[in-house]
């Protein structure tokens, strides 16, 4: 049996295979945006000048348009993608079949609005977006014991000054996703980040670690339980994951299945400012994906292993 390659060894080949293809497109969709900056800022300044600047405007967009597109560069199968897709077809969908055997990602797919309400992460918001699925095995043991499945979300909540106008905030904008237990714990146990469960909540249940403490809130209405589920790898895993990444990280377990979240920001989405295969951002994607599945792993086999 051939040996994996290590994740270097991946990326590396990666590099070669696409670094010229996408440094191209990303040097086309980073002349198009500083275009589009340009061209907000010149109407503005033009707008109260003389209405006739308007014509030279859009001929200067149609020029800069067929110039932009004319990248000699791109492979003429790809000239019909963006960027992003181009990315995560090349280089996203390769990591994570290499973090996940028999794992499936769907970029263009996410998980609902009515299961995200359903992990009780209790807080409310006007619009809902997802995408960038996955569907991955977990392991426990060497056996494959059920499948995790999560998505890229951003929410945002509606906010209205006294003049009436409109803004949008962000509520959160990360990792989240689920994967059912082998056993209902018939209780309600939730794991959120320091400071968001009042200490004068009956619920709230002191852990027997300090540095966890000072990271995570923990309510339930079992602490028996509750400790029970939240070993000492468990926690000693969730506080590597934070201290390395500085993301709010949550735990919702609610009857037979297991709610996480991460507040990564966007996660498989390039920057057209930096180089398309920057090393620590794509070993950020791998390092994150294998921690979130690694903690629900540990999950699943407490869970198992417990009378209850």
């Amino acid at each position: 049996m051939k040996e994996k390659e290590s994740f270097s060894e991946l990326y590396s080949r990666l590099y070669s295979e696409n670094f010229a293809e996408l440094e191209a497109m990303r040097a086309k969709s980073k002349k198009t945006t500083v275009l589009v900056i340009l061209i907000i800022a010149v109407t503005f300044i033009l707008a109260s000048i003389n209405p006739i600047f308007f014509i030279l405007l859009f001929v200067a967009i149609i020029i800069g348009t067929i110039s932009s597109a004319k990248n000699k560069k791109v492979p003429v199968e790809m000239r019909g993608k963006s960027y992003p897709e181009v990315f995560k077809e090349k280089i996203v969908t390769p990591l994570i079949e290499y973090t996940f055997e028999g794992a499936k990602y769907m970029p263009k797919e996410g998980i609902s609005d009515f299961d995200y309400r359903r992990a009780e992460y209790k807080e409310s918001y006007d619009r809902f977006y997802s995408e960038d699925k996955i569907i991955a095995p977990l392991r426990v043991k060497d056996e494959v014991v059920t499948s995790i499945s999560f998505a890229e979300v951003h929410t945002e909540k509606e906010s209205r000054d006294s003049d009436g106008d409109t803004t949008w905030v962000t509520v959160f904008y990360g990792l989240a996703g689920s994967f059912l237990i082998p056993k209902s714990t018939r209780k309600n146990i939730y794991i959120r980040a320091n400071g968001r469960v009042s200490n004068w909540n009956k619920n709230k249940v002191k852990m027997d670690m300090s540095e966890f403490e000072k990271i995570f809130d923990v309510e339930s209405d079992d602490k028996i339980l509750t400790m029970r589920i939240l070993t000492s790898d468990v926690m000693a895993e969730m506080i590597g994951l934070y201290k390395k990444y500085k993301y709010r990280f949550e735990i919702n377990i609610l009857n037979d299945t297991v709610y996480m979240r991460l507040s990564t920001g966007p996660m498989f989405e390039p920057s057209i400012f930096k180089s398309s295969m920057e090393y620590k951002q794509i070993e950020k994607y791998y390092l994150v994906l294998k921690a979130l599945t690694s903690i629900a792993e540990h999950v699943y086999e407490t869970i198992s292993d417990l009378e209850i």
